[in-house]
C-alpha cells in the first residue's frame, strides 16, 4: 500500500485533471477543426448572457464538471449558434 502526503495526492488530481481535458479538448478538435476556438468563445459568450440572467449557472457548469464533456461541449455550441442567430434577427 502506498501512502502519499496530502498535496501529493492533490498534485496528481490536477495532473489527471488537465490530462482528461487536453483529451476531450481533443475530441471537439477532430469534430470542430479550425473553428473551434471561434465557436467555444461565442458560447462563452451565450453562457455569460444567460448567467447574467440567472445568476450561478457558470457556478454550476464549473462545480459539476458537466462543461467538461465533448458531447456536452457540442451541444453547448450547437445551442450558442442557434442564440446567436436569435439575436442577429432582432
Amino acid at each position: 500500500m502506498r501512502f502519499f502526503l496530502p498535496n501529493q495526492s492533490t498534485q496528481r488530481r490536477a495532473y489527471r485533471r488537465s490530462f482528461y481535458v487536453l483529451l476531450e479538448n481533443a475530441k471537439l478538435d477532430r469534430v470542430y477543426g479550425e473553428g473551434l476556438e471561434e465557436k467555444l468563445q461565442s458560447a462563452a459568450v451565450m453562457n455569460h448572457a444567460l448567467d447574467q440572467k440567472t445568476p450561478g449557472l457558470k457556478k454550476l457548469w464549473k462545480s459539476k464538471g458537466i462543461g467538461d464533456s465533448p458531447l456536452v461541449g457540442a451541444q453547448i455550441i450547437g445551442e450558442s449558434e442557434r442564440w446567436h442567430a436569435r439575436r442577429k434577427g432582432r
